[in-house]
């Protein structure tokens, strides 16, 4: 979330994150000051409190989370292209 400025000044936070290590996940979100780390992302998923999300997962996991999200009626902003672009 560095270089995101106005979260706070929106009344916003960043209350939960998500990486597939779960000792990633703790460790940025202390930095970070999130809520709560998540290393499943059904258990993300099933949060009630996530109002959006921003996924900037690997490119191997990028459509299926995103898919996941749009799913769930869940706010989704990309960080990438849904698919890779052709040349």
């Amino acid at each position: 979330m560095t270089g995101q400025p106005g979260l706070a000044e929106r009344g916003e936070n960043l209350c939960r994150v998500y990486s597939r290590d779960k000792r990633r996940a703790e460790a940025f979100a202390q930095k970070h000051d999130a809520r709560a780390a998540y290393s499943q992302l059904g258990d993300l998923l099933g949060d009630s409190r996530v109002d959006g999300v921003f996924v900037c997962s690997p490119n191997a996991f990028h459509a299926s989370h995103e898919l996941a999200w749009v799913g769930a009626a869940i706010l989704v902003v990309f960080a990438r292209d849904l698919t890779p672009k052709s040349a």
